[in-house]
């Protein structure tokens, strides 16, 4: 919509970086369709699987949060994108739910369970 496909990557990256240091948490939105999002204060951003199969092609939007009602603003699908970006998609779809399913705490937890170190 209003975003460049590089803008788009740009934007993604940030996401995982915020997501993989715990500066962003995620949430499932809708467990009907497997869809994610996380909030910052002006903005929310969702990815899903576009087939609701957990698997490829995975559809990015972005929406602008106002007090009367929320505004798409961007929506970036992997079939409309070239390789390289729907490699960024999917790696964001990933991280979003590890960080719903809290996967970096349950590895804590079962390396410590079994006595073993964890390294981060």
């Amino acid at each position: 919509m209003f975003f460049s496909e590089g803008e788009h990557v740009e934007i993604i990256r940030g996401l995982i970086r915020a997501t993989q240091g715990d500066r962003l948490k995620w949430y499932i939105n809708d467990s009907d369709i497997g869809e994610y999002g996380a909030s910052t204060s002006k903005f929310t951003y969702y990815v899903r699987s576009r087939d609701f199969d957990d698997a490829r092609p995975y559809i990015f939007q972005i929406w602008a949060r106002r007090e009367q009602d929320n505004k798409l603003i961007s929506e970036l699908d992997e079939n409309s994108s070239t390789q390289s970006t729907q490699s960024i998609i999917g790696e964001l779809y990933f991280a979003a739910k590890s960080s719903e399913l809290g996967i970096k705490d349950l590895k804590k937890e079962i390396f410590s369970d079994l006595g073993l170190d964890f390294g981060e």
